[in-house]
């Protein structure tokens, strides 16, 4: 299945340039429900029946987050140079919210803005 990039900036933000892309000012407090969306997404991810690996749980961490009115930044990576072996994490200003560690030499490639 293919997607354009329309569909996907529907479903995951307008797609921004990446480079330097902060989701909030220095300073802003630590943020409690970060953490706890996080564990959340990550412990039912092993017991659903289809895959819900990086694309998966940032999509869903990410719209819990927006529930909460949490601004976050869904970004998007290859590994090692390899176009096939992507990843996906999810920042937020109070830290990494789902697809850490970042593996080995992994380059940002796209970044999503709440949309």
């Amino acid at each position: 299945m293919r997607l354009r990039a329309d569909q996907l900036s529907h479903t995951l933000g307008p797609f921004a340039d990446s480079g330097g892309l902060d989701v909030g000012e220095v300073g802003t407090p630590f943020d409690p429900r970060v953490a706890r969306i996080g564990a959340a997404v990550r412990a039912v991810a092993r017991w659903l029946p289809f895959r819900a690996k990086c694309l998966e749980q940032a999509i869903a961490a990410r719209a819990m987050l927006r529930r909460r009115g949490i601004v976050s930044v869904l970004r998007l990576g290859v590994v090692g140079g390899d176009v096939r072996l992507l990843h996906a994490w999810l920042d937020t200003c109070s830290g990494g919210v789902t697809g850490y560690p970042l593996p080995p030499s992994t380059v940002e490639i796209a970044c999503c803005t709440a949309g």
